[in-house]
Order: structure tokens, then sequence, then C-alpha cells
């Protein structure tokens, strides 16, 4: 372990840093320091990088925290961002539903859900209007607050089935009477 000088921000005296960042096992939002500490330190963070990611004239520190994004992107495993993502709070309570719900509303207007809702309406059978509507009702949540994509409604169903080209359609007891009828005959 190395001691870091870090330059704070208010003071600008040279500080030395005698314990390391840690992240928090429980909520990877927060590190194993006081509030204090944790906010000193990521406003160190952002003032010691400014230089490296902003232009003399940049206010704001969106270069600094787009700078950070790419490195940490870069630099850990999957399997590390994996595990921080996963223990984040933050990211899993308001980030990624958003990111799913946005997928899901996409997911329901694909070709994906038709083929996905004619197999429902298949399955075992025809099923009634009835049934398919109920089955369309049905709520489940695959994560708190994210609902699994709902079947196309039946309206649209029927509609898309019925401009499937599927060719001549006969009717077999017709065709096999005339086969019948040809087969008797020789």
């Amino acid at each position: 372990m190395h001691n870091i000088d870090i330059m704070h921000p208010k003071t600008k005296k040279a500080r030395v840093v005698y314990t390391e960042s840690k992240s928090n096992k429980e909520n990877t939002d927060n590190l194993t320091l006081s509030r204090a500490q944790q906010a000193r330190r990521r406003i160190s963070t952002i003032e010691a990088l400014k230089p490296i990611h902003c232009s003399t004239q940049s206010i704001n520190n969106t270069p600094v925290l787009n700078g950070m994004w790419s490195t940490v992107v870069h630099e850990m495993s999957t399997d590390e961002l994996h595990a921080k993502v996963k223990s984040s709070s933050t990211l899993c309570k308001k980030v990624i539903p958003n990111i799913l719900k946005e997928h899901i509303s996409d997911f329901q207007k694909s070709d994906a859900n038709m083929t996905r809702s004619i197999m429902r309406f298949y399955k075992g059978g025809i099923v009634t209007k009835n049934k398919y509507k109920e089955m369309r009702k049905e709520n489940f949540e695959f994560m708190h607050g994210i609902p699994v994509p709902k079947l196309v409604s039946y309206d649209r169903l029927q509609g898309y089935m019925k401009s499937i080209n599927m060719g001549e359609v006969r009717d077999l007891q017709v065709q096999f009477t005339n086969i019948n009828m040809q087969t008797t005959y020789y």
C-alpha cells in the first residue's frame, strides 16, 4: 500500500492517505469510510482529474465523469463490473429498471412479441377470445417493478394473422370426397 499525497481542495495542503477506498460490500454506492471522508475524496478525485479531462474554460464536471466512467468500463473486468453493479442500490433500483422498461416497451411492439403471442394463442389448441384476453391481463414481475412483457392485443393479433398469406385454402372434406370418388371409379 502506497501513501498518496492528496491536495485537499479547501486548504490546498497535502494530506497523506492512510485508509484505502474500499467499496461497502452490501451497497457499492458507498465506501467503508465516514460520509465526510467519502465526500472529501469525491471532491478531491474530481479536482485531481480536471486538468486531465477538462479544457481550461470548462466549468462543469461532465468531462471528468465521462473520463472516470470510460476508465471504469475499460479497466475493470466484466466480473468486477457485474459485482459492483449488482450491489449498487442506485443502479438496481433506479437505473436498470428504467433501461429494462424501455426495452420491454420496444419488445412489446416487436415481431418477436407477435410471434410469442401467436404461439400462446395456439398453444394447446386455439384459445377463445376471452381466454386470450385473460392471459394478456396476467401481471408477472421478473424484477421488482419490472413486468414481463404483455402479449399483443387480441384485435391486433387477429388482424396480423388475417394478413398472413396462407396460399390456397381448401375444404378438406370436399378434397377427400373428390379423392374417394376418383379412386372408386378405377
